[in-house]
């Protein structure tokens, strides 16, 4: 294992919160402690989606995406970096939050919401998995590393999945379905989870390898040939 310093104050980006911590613990932890990150691919659909995801609801109203809402506001920005405080926790490492949103909301009452657009059929209990990410933005705009603090008053996600291709011009075009779904904010509880994570990279011990991680089960079926 690399002989790597760590820093004392360690950045977390709120996605690996969602997809790295909640699938592999001991992949989180070395690429935390170590920098040894998951081999991975960049670009692709999934990046031209959220591109046009993007574009497409910037300076929507929600009223698009939110049905029977008594809040009126629309979207103003996407796409920008939101950094965080640092966060203590006794006898343990520091870290801080920092990573770019999807999308934020303007609503009349001058307070705001952040939205994160995922390319994915919604089943039920599917935020559970992702409820890390929204809550760490909400936590990280209302304890801002630089600027002014806002008042978030809702967070979600917009799932959006094709359900149809027809002609059109020569082309095809794509109809999608979309389905919202708000996510709670309970402050304590998100940083007892915080605290776990720090618990978690402040340990001298690797975790074992998860079972279900294919990256832990490959380095493990060919550590001996």
């Amino acid at each position: 294992m690399p002989n790597n310093q760590t820093p004392s104050s360690i950045k977390i980006s709120p996605s690996d919160l969602t997809y790295l911590y909640h699938s592999c613990k001991r992949c989180f932890y070395l690429k935390y402690k170590y920098k040894i990150s998951q081999p991975g691919f960049s670009g692709g659909i999934n990046s031209t989606l959220d591109s046009l995801f993007k574009n497409y609801f910037n300076h929507k109203s929600i009223s698009t995406f939110i049905k029977n809402t008594t809040q009126q506001g629309i979207i103003i920005e996407t796409g920008r970096t939101i950094s965080s405080k640092t966060i203590s926790h006794p006898g343990k490492m520091d870290c801080y939050l920092e990573g770019k949103y999807d999308a934020l909301i303007e609503f009349d009452d001058q307070t705001y919401g952040v939205v994160d657009f995922k390319a994915s059929k919604y089943s039920q209990g599917k935020e559970e998995t992702y409820k890390r990410q929204l809550q760490a933005y909400q936590y990280a705009f209302l304890h801002p590393q630089n600027g002014q603090q806002r008042q978030i008053s809702k967070i979600g996600l917009l799932f959006l999945y094709p359900n149809n291709l027809q002609d059109s011009q020569n082309s095809l075009s794509m109809s999608l379905t979309q389905h919202w779904i708000e996510i709670l904010y309970d402050e304590n509880d998100f940083l007892t989870f915080i605290h776990e994570v720090q618990d978690l990279l402040s340990s001298p011990k690797t975790p074992p390898p998860t079972k279900d991680c294919p990256y832990c089960k490959f380095v493990s079926e060919t550590s001996n040939l």
